[in-house]
């Protein structure tokens, strides 16, 4: 629709009320904004982007919704900004709110930066009517000792489902039709919002840009006290001097000094927190990096104890955990830090108490607005900790782990959380991170989760934030792009490499002058290996990869992407000057059949038409399977290729393969195919030298190709259909006998390793504790 159409629909008459089953619309307001450039906005914080760009002016409908749940009494609101100029880009995107904010104020940043890129956006006060995004005083209570739960709800979850619903009505009343992408954007609250929607209503946003997520919200609340409360604690046993700020700072300091350059680069930062030992306590009575009158000159105990709090996390008085730490170069003295204290000009300090964290504490855990937190046991914190954490989960809560129903809605959920967050843990975003892997190994299809060293909450910072996430986001949404790593940047425009949860950076460059380019995966690190970043599905990664190497080892995934993957990497090769490679294909012959192999010979064919030198490595059924995909767990092995006898070769052995004919190079292996295959075993034969091995009677379960199809097939199973069939195909060909060579031995390490290849026997025995531990696994 024309711009001038859409500001003839900007009037309340023109709009009609949203329809939404147990909502009833009271009120709508609606009028044009002309040449907005946004200065009254006082943050310039573009979640996700960077900051908001300064001489742009937009033309906009600015449509505010009331509406009420019959018999609860209550008033949410639903601001909705929809663009006149630039012209709408036919995207919808929902802004989430900060602290205890559920948008409106909060979100204006969001949805001015949005609105200059053709968005549609929207937030909601989710019935919350504040000015203060750091106190609930006005609200949590009906009175002394009962919490609002309506109100509670409506910020939590109702009011939010609520506004993306009627945003998606208005848009096509203004526009004549709906979106055909939807989005959501936000940090801190903003990112635990964004995680609601992907667990309650995973259908309503395609992609959710979600930082800095507040997925824990009891805990953290509760547990963001706890350094405070120590020193409390220490204040009724006698220590009465509370720290001074430049005494938590110069423990920081020392840490950094400590631990900077754990990545290789010496800037500030401590990209590696868990490698970082530093103890506090080690630094009592060292010289504090204090000047100012009244300051003191050494660093207390009290200090030294609240900085290991908070680095250690939240624990009960015996040492159990309870909650997660913060980073070592976190500033807890930040207004959102949990060490912010008060000074007077004598020299004496008080814990600044930071509503956001002691309103949940004495509104809604112990329902009293008068309760002294200041007299707490570690007891009654511990008690309030966990009362939190029962009462109020299922309601504010979003740490939900199945996303099964998001990964089907087609949604994408992208995520970064700062090392140095000072308001909320890294380890809060990481440990749901790891649970939803725990049910969804292949979650990064539509999950993806990177952490920023020297990052602070939602804000620039000395380590930088991914300014690119939110387009990251989109490109993945829109053109099936996924991002393996961001680039973040900060104030000074400084860049450093982000790599995909769970790979780390680690830098290589010039310390005087680097760019992301210089960070390259871990992964290899740790075993005193130059490493490089290569991704198979993003050629870019290539040339940076292949510069200056004259030898490859090319291993692909078993799915039909392993043919782009292959050609366009061996097409890298060739133009980067490599001269050998060396690629792990198949154990077949050369009229196979079975789609799986038949991809492996169209990309030997293609190597060996390259002009480069080539050796091709064909292994039979891995050893190694028998650990992973095929284990035999609670005393029983199964494969699905009946009782049929097959060859198998140890994954070591290929290995050592590749290495030696990479060391050897094409003088001696060009043109070389060798085949890898010794033991040639039945299922029976497997489970009864498993049993020797293991002192167990591990008894052997034969199935067939049909049961295979049927595993693999279930909902949930995650595995890819092309590659599905082809597993199906290939054991129906050993079975009915058409790839019978699969049982034949064709052992050729002897004569590239000068040594024979391990027997199936004594590759068991290497492995036998671990066959035992699976063995005793339940079914």
């Amino acid at each position: 629709m024309a711009s001038h159409q859409a500001i003839g629909n900007c009037t309340p008459g023109a709009i009609p009320y949203p329809v939404i089953f147990g909502a009833e619309f009271v009120a709508i307001e609606a009028h044009p904004v002309l040449n907005y450039t946004g200065s009254d906005i006082e943050s310039r914080l573009w979640y996700n982007h960077g900051l908001l760009p300064n001489n742009v002016s937009v033309d906009f409908c600015n449509v505010t919704l009331t509406h009420t749940h019959p018999g609860k009494n209550d008033t949410l609101r639903t601001q909705i900004w929809l663009p006149l100029k630039p012209t709408w880009n036919s995207r919808m995107l929902m802004a989430g709110g900060g602290g205890w904010s559920a948008g409106f104020d909060e979100a204006a940043p969001v949805m001015f930066g949005s609105l200059t890129e053709g968005f549609a956006t929207s937030s909601v006060d989710g019935g919350v009517h504040i000015e203060n995004a750091t106190s609930v005083a006005s609200w949590a209570l009906t009175s002394p000792g009962n919490v609002d739960y309506n109100a509670l709800q409506n910020f939590a979850f109702n009011g939010l489902i609520d506004g993306a619903i009627a945003t998606k009505q208005v848009i096509e009343s203004l526009y004549g039709h709906g979106s055909d992408y939807s989005y959501w954007n936000g940090c801190s609250q903003g990112g635990r919002q964004g995680y609601m929607f992907a667990q309650r209503f995973p259908d309503i946003f395609d992609g959710i840009a979600a930082a800095a997520p507040a997925i824990n919200w009891s805990p953290l609340l509760s547990s963001s006290t706890f350094p405070q409360q120590v020193l409390f604690e220490l204040a009724q046993n006698g220590l009465n001097d509370f720290p001074h700020e430049c005494e938590f700072l110069s423990l920081r300091q020392a840490a950094i000094a400590a631990c900077d350059d754990n990545d290789g680069l010496m800037d500030g930062l401590i990209s590696d927190p868990e490698s970082c030992k530093f103890d506090a306590r080690s630094m009592i009575g060292n010289p504090a990096n204090c000047s100012s009158p009244g300051e003191p000159s050494l660093i207390s105990e009290a200090a030294a104890l609240a900085m290991t709090a908070l680095w250690k996390g939240a624990r009960t008085s015996n040492g159990t955990f309870l909650w997660y730490p913060h980073g070592y170069d976190t500033n807890p003295t930040d207004f959102y830090g949990t060490l912010d204290n008060t000074c007077s000009d004598n020299g004496s300090c008080v814990p600044a108490r930071q509503s956001l964290f002691t309103d949940w504490i004495r509104y809604f855990v112990k329902k009293d607005p008068n309760y002294d937190l200041n007299n707490m046991t570690r007891q009654d914190w511990v008690s309030a900790f966990y009362a939190g954490k029962r009462e109020y989960t299922s309601i504010i809560g979003t740490d939900y782990p199945d996303l099964q129903e998001f990964r089907a809605a087609g949604g994408k959920l992208l995520t970064y959380h700062g090392l140095a967050d000072e308001s909320i843990p890294y380890g809060d975003t990481r440990d749901y991170y790891d649970r939803v892997a725990a049910l969804d190994p292949a979650l990064r299809d539509f999950y993806r989760y990177s952490e920023a060293p020297g990052a602070a909450h939602c804000a620039p910072s000395q380590g930088g934030t991914p300014t690119g996430l939110f387009a990251a986001l989109v490109d993945w949404v829109e053109n099936d792009i996924a991002p393996e790593t961001l680039v973040a940047r900060n104030a000074e425009d400084r860049e450093r490499l982000l790599c995909q949860y769970p790979k780390k950076a680690v830098f290589t460059g010039d310390p005087a002058n680097y760019t992301a380019e210089d960070f390259v995966l871990e992964r290899m690190r740790k075993e005193g290996k130059e490493a490089v970043d290569l991704d198979l599905d993003d050629p870019k990664t290539f040339a940076f990869a292949l510069a200056g190497v004259d030898r490859v080892f090319l291993l692909t995934g078993y799915t039909v992407a392993m043919l782009t993957q292959s050609k366009t990497f061996v097409d890298s090769a060739v133009k980067a000057g490599v001269k050998h490679i060396v690629h792990l294909g198949i154990f077949g012959e050369w009229d196979a059949t079975d789609p799986h192999f038949v991809w492996h010979q169209l990309i030997e064919s293609y190597i060996k038409a390259s002009g480069l030198a080539w050796t091709h490595l064909h292994p039979n059924m891995f050893m190694d399977n028998l650990l992973a995909a095929t284990d035999p767990k609670a005393d029983k092995l199964t494969l699905y290729v009946e009782n049929r006898r097959v060859g198998w070769i140890a994954v070591s052995d290929i290995a050592a393969m590749a290495a030696a004919i990479l060391r050897d190079g094409p003088e001696k292996h060009h043109g070389r195919d060798y085949w890898m295959s010794t033991d040639v075993l039945n299922g029976s034969e497997v489970a009864a030298i498993l049993s020797e091995v293991t002192g167990r009677s591990i008894a052997f379960n034969p199935r067939g190709p049909d049961d295979f199809k049927a595993l693999v097939s279930a909902p949930g199973s995650g595995a890819e259909p092309w590659y599905a069939e082809g597993g199906v195909d290939f054991m129906r060909q050993v079975v009915d006998g058409r790839m019978g060579y699969i049982g034949t031995i064709r052992d050729d390490i002897p004569y590239v390793l000068g040594r024979p290849a391990l027997t199936f026997r004594e590759w068991a025995t290497e492995h036998k504790e671990a066959f035992i531990k699976l063995a005793s696994t339940r079914d």
